[in-house]
């Protein structure tokens, strides 16, 4: 930055175009035509999120709802559809294989550019500046989590919100803070703002806090229906023998952040991973010795603000072996949405990005060049086959038993072994992926229009939605659950040992042994309309244009019967928060835009 204005020049074309050489390595074999990465959570979460998405903003409707899983949830309340996120146009735009290829591309590079250019505002040469930008785009932090696209999104705007909060420049950091809320994962977001404040110093928060409003009125579209879903949801840490102690570190993994071997975690040889993704977050020998340089060189105080961030992140990462953790997710709130302990060693890799963004270095230039030749080659050595690659048509193979189901009235069901299965037998990695996703977990049959009443990996389920699964699913036989899936309007159920109950008709198709169920008309209730969808305050009914009131019967959408007949009965969803959060980013968008044709009109 010069005379308060972004100054880049023709010498900043080679550090670039260097940058984006190393990001298409990076990933050279997804890059491939016909091939793309894939892993867990974009086959069973975010390939048919972002599918089913795209379908409905194709045909012109913003999904608020979605009716295909567990019963029916709020669709663009959960945070990592991001529904209203710019950068996931592409998946709206192009098929999803294309889509996720260039998400990545312009992920990795806008987190690259972002390290550059912040390194280069702190008075940084152009060799510091390109280590900046290898660092913050091929550490193993952000490798591991490009299967998780909101996630990935955050930690792509973190640089810029840093870059923008030590220059003071208010519109520009709630511009980057509103993409991130918008982009979904918002643990990562505070994770983030943490980062952020320690690299520029707790005094800049003076001139640019108008920033968090500015950015809370850009995305309450989006934030205000998460932030009201989330006040009547639960999702807590799973504490001692859950989540929390299977996915914590031990004091030998902290070593991962130079040598990624030595935090290998349990789950990477099933994945078909290089590295398990919770385990992962190198910086590599060169990296963390740029880090460590900084570090000595650094004054005083920022010497306390950087090691009291590097050892949360460490002491964090245990979880249940100290009691640290165990006391933070029993006594402050948001700590209790935390389930994996070593999503902290984030704060270890982003300590060192941040001092060898922001430290001194002015090496000569033979020994920069080499510097920066061995601290390319490590990184991507490191991060080399991260995740395996497979035919690009994986994602749009319809499995067989698909068929059976699809079109045909009434819900799918899973029984608990069945949505518990996660084996995947094959003679290789490939293999064993195809077979699982033939399963059907999770939203996998969501593409197909399957309705089902699993249950799924949403960060914000419901109250009513996880107790009424919690009686289904809680249910010590079929037989005493049957109650419970008459009135889920349940027709097929999905087992993988035989189901011996009357009224069931077997289909065998697919992994599971498939049945259709011959199911009794539910009787008439004396005050309730039921509806086949979860409740949810969002939802209204009229009558012949008169308004009917909704209630929550165990879980389901109801209304009084008194008088009404169901064919003419009209629902729609349309939550409070989502008219209030949308009207407000209007409003925010228009006096930004106002403001902005001003300040050109006065150049």
């Amino acid at each position: 930055m010069k005379n308060g204005k972004w100054v880049m020049s023709s010498r900043d074309r080679v550090p670039l175009l260097i940058l984006l050489g190393a990001i298409v390595l990076a990933f050279v074999g997804s890059w491939l035509p016909g091939r793309t990465l894939f892993a867990r959570d974009l086959t069973y979460l975010f390939h048919p999120m972002h599918v089913w998405t795209a379908e409905n903003l194709q045909a012109g409707h913003l999904p608020l709802w979605n009716p295909y899983v567990s019963g029916g949830v709020p669709w663009l309340g959960q945070p990592q559809t991001g529904v209203l996120y710019p950068g996931n146009l592409l998946f709206w735009i192009f098929p999803f294989v294309t889509g996720l290829k260039m998400f990545h591309a312009l992920h990795f590079f806008l987190s690259a550019l972002g390290g550059y250019l912040w390194a280069k505002s702190v008075g940084g040469s152009r060799p510091k500046a390109l280590a900046a930008g290898l660092l913050w785009s091929l550490n193993g932090f952000w490798r591991a989590r490009a299967e998780f696209l909101p996630l990935l999104a955050v930690l792509s705007w973190t640089p810029w919100m840093a870059l923008f909060y030590r220059a003071r420049s208010m519109v520009p950091l709630a511009w980057t803070g509103a993409l991130s809320v918008a982009a979904g994962f918002w643990p990562q977001v505070a994770w983030s703002a943490v980062l952020v404040v320690t690299a520029g110093g707790w005094r800049r928060a003076k001139g640019v806090w108008p920033a968090i409003p500015l950015a809370a009125g850009l995305s309450a579209a989006a934030l205000f229906p998460g932030l009201e879903l989330a006040l009547r949801s639960g999702r807590v840490a799973e504490g001692l023998g859950g989540a929390a102690a299977a996915y914590a570190f031990s004091p030998r993994q902290w070593i991962g952040l130079v040598w990624p071997w030595a935090s290998a975690m349990s789950g990477a040889a099933y994945t078909g991973e290089k590295f398990f993704w919770l385990g992962c977050f190198f910086t590599g020998f060169v990296g963390a010795a740029l880090a460590a340089n900084a570090f000595l060189k650094a004054p005083g105080r920022w010497k306390i603000a950087w090691a009291a961030l590097f050892t949360a992140g460490a002491v964090l990462s245990l979880g249940d072996a100290t009691p640290v953790f165990p006391f933070l997710t029993g006594h402050v709130p948001p700590f209790q949405w935390v389930r994996f302990p070593g999503q902290f060693s984030f704060w270890m890799t982003g300590a060192a990005l941040a001092l060898v963004t922001v430290g001194s270095w002015k090496p000569r230039p033979r020994i920069a060049a080499v510097v920066l030749g061995l601290l390319a080659v490590e990184l991507l050595a490191d991060g080399a086959g991260m995740y395996p690659t497979i035919d690009a048509g994986y994602f749009h193979r319809k499995p067989a038993w698909i068929s059976t189901v699809q079109g045909a009235e009434g819900r799918l069901f899973l029984t608990p072994r069945a949505v518990g299965d996660m084996s995947a037998q094959g003679s290789d990695v490939t293999e064993a992926w195809t077979r699982l996703r033939e399963k059907g977990l999770s939203l996998t049959t969501l593409p197909y229009h399957l309705r089902n009443v699993n249950p799924i990996g949403f960060s914000l389920n419901p109250y009513s939605t996880e107790k009424l699964l919690s009686s289904l699913y809680g249910s010590p036989s079929f037989r005493a659950a049957i109650p419970i899936l008459n009135r889920l309007n349940v027709r097929w159920a999905a087992s993988p040992s035989p189901l011996m109950e009357e009224g069931l008709v077997p289909r065998g198709v697919g992994p599971w042994n498939l049945y259709e169920r011959t199911v009794p008309p539910v009787p008439a209730d004396k005050r309730f309309l039921q509806t086949a969808e979860m409740w949810d305050p969002g939802w209204t009914a009229w009558s012949h244009g008169h308004p009917l009131k909704t209630e929550n019967d165990v879980g389901m959408l109801s209304i009084n019967k008194d008088g009404v007949v169901a064919e003419d009965v009209r629902f729609l969803f349309r939550p409070t928060a989502f008219r209030a959060g949308l009207w407000l980013t209007l409003v925010f968008w228009m006096t930004l835009a106002a403001w902005g044709v001003q300040w050109l009109t006065c150049l």
